[in-house]
């Protein structure tokens, strides 16, 4: 290679390797203080794209856990409050108890409970009314799950906890399909004739029966003679004791419907031919030790194809779609006859309403929830008002208050419907605790839980990509620089090599 002056290639050389360096080193500082192997989009255009995509990932599940914790706070506000409606319902009973007790309380005293029974009506609406988290008011119906429609032939109440809706419409449609009633225990007493002798000896002996239901069991002896109507109103006046009612055709019913409905009457003392058991055999001969019995059965429904579970009229549902509690009208038992056979299918639907919460990191339906606050202000406490057997049951909790059709002076028989209400009232209250607890302990809390772990592995994986190798990046830096200070070195002597022309044209 010839010397040259114009132009100095080793210089060249030496200064493009010094440039390279000096960028290296650069980088290295640069990675240093910052902690980040990925600065710019340069330094890895995959791994950016990548750890971009697991950062917006870990951001939206940070947001989620938030808004799980949100949640927590809100149901755990609601729960409190009704708590203290709990209580207040509780001290609400036990007035109806006392009142009960005629024989050893004054009307002062009566007046005294009729009096805190209005004031813990009166708090209830009040805890229903403000119970707020935020701006959000929990437990007077704004919060809960609005039914627009439903076919009361049918469907007597239904209780939504949770829906999931179709993004493409403000209203959930279902359908609840009944192919079999519940009934109630029945017995026949004997000839639909009500004067038709239900108890025949020819030597006149009396005849003791046991007579047990839902509620309880009482003995009752009759004497030989006796027909199908005097029996009814024996068996009428055992109802509050026994939980069975006697019509005027001559059958025996439980109360309530469903396979835990009981009407047994046995023979425990002496012998003759009991018309009864056996509505295809009256006559039956029912000797000491003999018993006759009949259970109810629960209805069968399906929604949406999916079986539903049942006791007696009340259904049960919890799937992703729907979870609640469906009522059936006992109207519709009247329909067909208990047993297999299509009764009908019964509509019901649902506005977009209640709360909704965002627990997972993408906008889906999976990774929402839909929960409905109930209305528990006394106006929606209590129980669906029926006629069983002829008597009326039921009512709201605001039908106790002074003046109302049970309160604590009303007739015996008003009181002891009073009972049913307030027991019903307690079942509302402690469906709607099961109900956020299990969503609390089910969802939210598992969600947390969930989220935090994916937070902890998305976060793990983008720190791989991402965050810098420190023990390898010093390693680095120290190579970079120990090049830096060579490649100056080197461009200073390449600098000098023109020099040496300087050297031959002295000698000439």
């Amino acid at each position: 290679m010839g010397l040259r002056i114009n132009t100095n290639v080793p210089a060249l050389t030496a200064l493009r390797n010094l440039r390279t360096s000096s960028k290296r080193q650069a980088s290295a500082l640069e990675r240093l203080s910052t902690g980040l192997r990925i600065n710019h989009a340069q330094d890895d255009p995959s791994g950016l794209v990548i750890s971009e995509i697991l950062r917006t990932q870990v951001g939206s599940l940070k947001q989620a856990v938030e808004n799980s914790q949100n949640a927590e706070n809100l149901v755990q506000t609601a729960e409190a409050a009704i708590s203290e409606i709990n209580d207040l319902v509780r001290g609400i009973r036990e007035s109806l108890i006392f009142a009960l007790n005629t024989g050893g309380t004054s009307v002062d005293q009566v007046q005294a409970e009729q009096d805190g029974v209005d004031s813990a009506i009166q708090a209830i609406k009040r805890i229903s009314d403000v119970t707020r988290w935020g701006t959000t008011q929990l437990l007077n119906g704004n919060s809960s799950l609005n039914i627009i429609s439903q076919d009361v032939s049918g469907l007597l109440e239904i209780k939504p906890f949770s829906v999931q809706f179709d993004p493409t419409t403000n209203v959930a449609s279902f359908q609840v399909n009944v192919l079999r009633v519940a009934s109630q225990a029945t017995l026949q007493l004997g000839s639909a004739a009500a004067s038709t002798a239900f108890v025949t000896d020819p030597a006149g002996t009396q005849v003791t029966l046991r007579i047990r239901g839902p509620v309880g069991a009482e003995e009752v002896t009759l004497a030989a003679g006796i027909v199908v109507s005097q029996f009814a109103r024996t068996i009428n006046a055992l109802r509050d004791s026994t939980g069975i009612y006697a019509s005027a055709d001559g059958r025996m019913y439980s109360e309530d419907f469903g396979a835990d409905q009981l009407i047994s009457i046995e023979v425990i003392r002496g012998a003759g031919t009991f018309l009864g058991g056996n509505p295809a055999a009256p006559g039956y001969p029912f000797t000491f030790g003999e018993r006759v019995t009949d259970t109810g059965v629960d209805a069968v429904a399906n929604l949406g194809g999916s079986q539903l579970s049942a006791r007696g009229n009340r259904l049960s549902f919890t799937d992703t779609f729907f979870s609640g509690q469906i009522l059936l009208n006992p109207a519709t038992n009247q329909l067909v006859p208990p047993g297999p056979g299509a009764v009908g299918s019964f509509d019901f639907r649902i506005q977009r309403s209640g709360l909704t919460f965002q627990f997972g990191g993408l906008a889906t339906a999976q990774d929402a929830k839909t929960i409905g606050m109930p209305d528990l202000g006394p106006s929606f406490l209590g129980l669906n008002q029926t006629r069983v057997g002829g008597k009326l049951v039921g009512g709201q909790l605001t039908e106790l208050i002074a003046g109302g059709r049970f309160d604590l002076f009303s007739s015996i028989e008003g009181l002891r419907n009073a009972v049913r209400i307030v027991d019903a009232a307690l079942n509302d209250i402690t469906d709607s605790r099961q109900v956020l607890g299990a969503f609390l302990q089910q969802t939210v809390e598992p969600n947390i839980r969930s989220n935090e772990v994916a937070i902890e592995n998305l976060s793990a994986s983008e720190s791989s990509i991402r965050d810098l190798d420190f023990a390898a990046e010093v390693s680095n830096l120290t190579k970079t620089q120990i090049l830096f200070q060579s490649g100056v070195s080197v461009l200073a002597q390449a600098n000098t090599i023109p020099q040496s022309v300087i050297q031959l044209l002295q000698r000439l």
